[in-house]
């Protein structure tokens, strides 16, 4: 049975969504930073750590809940643009939430590792990609965990890999700016 052509254009406009939060994946960074930054000399003294450590603990403490905002603030957004998405919104976002939590998870270490490897010294394309597939990440990993949290909604098969391609596209609209 085909699909109605207006679930089709919500579910898109939903997967499209993800181009803002790619674009808006840049900016965690030096939100971040800066909000990591009062953190770090509690953290040099409370727990002794090296100031080192403390920059990438405090960094990781404070990403984490971002891009967790940022996951679920998309998910409720798509939530007001899919009809069948509503009467599971808290599901919904809370899949969000985690899934986004995760993804970063995923993302920094394998970030530190890229910057370990470069000796700390990546040029704007290195950077560009290292961006790209954290957002590539978050917008796959959340799409892919909300359609499991909610099995009685019909998610189309391409919204997980449109979610996480819209939000690549971007991160490449942002760095073009």
């Amino acid at each position: 049975m085909p699909v109605p052509l207006a679930r089709r254009a919500q579910w898109f406009a939903a997967s499209v969504i993800w181009t803002l939060a790619g674009f808006a994946f840049p900016f965690l960074t030096p939100a971040t930073t800066f909000l990591s930054e009062g953190l770090q000399p509690l953290l040099i003294a409370a727990a002794g750590m090296s100031e080192e450590m403390a920059y990438y603990v405090g960094y990781t403490l404070c990403r984490v809940p971002l891009t967790a905002v940022l996951g679920m603030l998309v998910a409720a957004v798509e939530c007001t643009v899919v009809n069948e998405v509503r009467p599971r919104a808290r599901r919904w976002v809370i899949a969000a939430g985690i899934a986004s939590c995760v993804a970063t998870l995923i993302w920094l270490p394998s970030s530190l590792a890229v910057l370990q490897i470069a000796g700390r010294a990546l040029d704007e394309n290195e950077s560009l990609l290292l961006r790209m597939f954290g957002a590539g990440i978050l917008g796959g990993l959340v799409a892919f965990a909300q359609r499991r949290a909610a099995p009685a909604v019909a998610v189309p098969q391409w919204f997980v890999p449109t979610c996480a391609l819209a939000a690549v596209v971007g991160v490449l609209g942002e760095s073009r700016l």
